[in-house]
């Protein structure tokens, strides 16, 4: 059987190099949403990272910013210039499915952590000194001062 060029699949198979892009900016999105997440808690709570490699460069924030930026975009490059393979669309769509069950993971842990570490006050969310307007000088004029005077008056003798 032969596909037409307006064919369902050939359609499909037309915009598989789009979907591939699509997902691989989910992909940029979801890492960049690890890999603060991954900051942060290494920060906050000691966080013991999981990756070998991230682990010898989590106490370096650069590092580990350089070092995902390149894994990514290495990955990304391969992708791309693959891009209109089935079978490369089908790495994209697990991958996308993996890095979104990462990120329900993260929202876990950060639920998590919110209610074991509620904050101490809630003035601790208040500025430490109370903001006031400086009160206004009250003026005067005094009698005969011109340059106290409004603009478009003269003094009536």
């Amino acid at each position: 059987m032969t596909q037409t060029a307006n064919s369902p699949s050939s359609v499909w198979t037309k915009r598989r190099g789009r979907r591939v892009l699509l997902l691989l900016v989910g992909l940029w999105l979801l890492n960049a949403f690890d890999l603060m997440l991954t900051v942060t808690a290494q920060q906050l709570s000691g966080f013991n990272e999981g990756n070998p490699l991230g682990r010898l460069m989590l106490n370096h924030p650069y590092a580990v910013f350089a070092f995902k930026i390149g894994a990514v975009a290495f990955a990304s490059a391969v992708l791309i210039v693959f891009r209109h393979h089935r079978l490369v669309e089908l790495a994209c769509w697990g991958i996308c499915a993996v890095y979104v069950v990462l990120a329900l993971i993260w929202m876990s842990f950060l639920w998590r952590y919110h209610e074991s570490h509620p904050p101490r006050t809630p003035r601790s969310w208040t500025l430490p000194v109370k903001l006031e307007r400086p009160p206004r000088e009250q003026h005067r004029p005094v009698p005969g001062d011109v340059d106290q005077q409004p603009q478009g008056h003269t003094v009536d003798q």
